[in-house]
């Protein structure tokens, strides 16, 4: 019960209201979705949104998969960009969108991942939706993203980012 563990059920989540445009409608979807993400992954179901929000700077949205090559090799570069991040006090998050044909897969490969991932539940729904919006037409994918403001992207290449910059000197791009 690892999964269910680490990502507490609930019975819904409270929209928050922006302007009536497609484009806010995307924006809005990603900017709960991580906030839920981060929320009932890492802190206490009773801590209020509002105030993950405050601790999180940038979000990494990492789509990736067990059985592909090139995301086996990218992954840990992805964890040491991350832990160094981290260690030198960057409010930094990754969230991972599994394309993992199995839960065991999925289980396996977030051994090796120390951010936060998008429940097996929710996975089909948030990779449709968040696919076509950042171009994600292969993997491993890596988008960044402002959470200070309304979820802005930051870099739709941050693949490319993370391996021209590895200590992250110019980061956020």
């Amino acid at each position: 019960a690892l999964v269910s563990a680490r990502y507490p059920r609930i019975s819904s989540i409270a929209p928050i209201s922006t302007k009536d445009t497609l484009f806010h409608s995307f924006t809005l979807f990603l900017y709960e979705f991580i906030h839920f993400v981060l929320h009932f992954t890492s802190y206490s179901p009773q801590e209020s949104t509002s105030s993950v929000l405050k601790s999180v700077d940038t979000v990494a949205v990492y789509f990736s998969a067990s059985w592909c090559g090139p995301c086996q090799k990218f992954t840990p570069e992805l964890a040491k960009f991350y832990n160094e991040m981290r260690s030198r006090g960057k409010k930094f998050e990754v969230v991972w969108v599994s394309s993992d044909r199995s839960q065991d897969e999925f289980l396996a490969y977030y051994q090796k991942m120390p951010w936060l991932a998008v429940p097996l539940g929710a996975l089909n729904t948030v990779r449709q939706k968040l696919s076509p919006m950042y171009n994600v037409r292969g993997i491993p994918h890596l988008v960044i993203l402002d959470a200070t403001d309304d979820a802005s992207v930051i870099t739709l290449n941050g693949k490319e980012s993370v391996m021209r910059d590895p200590y992250g000197l110019e980061f956020p791009w």
